[in-house]
């Protein structure tokens, strides 16, 4: 800033943006990252997709490249969001069937996250419970 400005910016200071929402949204077509979950996983090109079944929950761990198991290439679809999308048509239904949800291939869900630094990982908790008090748009067509 220089001297000539200084009078008239005096008295702002720097906008600091709040954290948004560390969540995923699930849907029949994939999975979509939070701006700011992607922000925080490092803007990864590539995660690792890993699921508990005895615990029904899944993580998105970042990773290097597609030489882990389950790791999946961030950004295959088209549009604003391909950076912070996993394109895969199976996964939800792979979920529902693992919490005893009904195939609904309408359903939409946004699960927060829980960060886990140290992994750089979220993991998600897909219970049936859980997964019911996360759903959005119930009965909604998706594009």
């Amino acid at each position: 800033m220089t001297d000539k400005n200084a009078g008239v910016l005096a008295g702002f200071s720097a906008y600091t943006r709040p954290l948004g929402e560390q969540a995923v949204t699930l849907t029949k077509s994939g999975i979509f990252f939070s701006a700011e979950l992607y922000r925080q996983l490092g803007c990864p090109e590539y995660v690792q997709l890993l699921h508990d079944s005895a615990g029904h929950r899944f993580a998105l761990m970042r990773c290097a490249g597609d030489n882990h198991d389950g790791a999946v290439k961030l950004g295959q679809s088209k549009g604003s969001f391909k950076q912070r999308r996993i394109v895969t048509t199976t996964f939800m239904r792979f979920i529902q069937k693992q919490t005893g949800e009904p195939e609904d291939k309408t359903a939409r869900y946004r699960l927060p996250g829980e960060y886990l630094p140290k992994e750089c990982a979220y993991i998600f908790d897909v219970r049936a419970k859980s997964l019911n008090e996360c759903r959005i748009m119930a009965g909604a067509k998706n594009k």
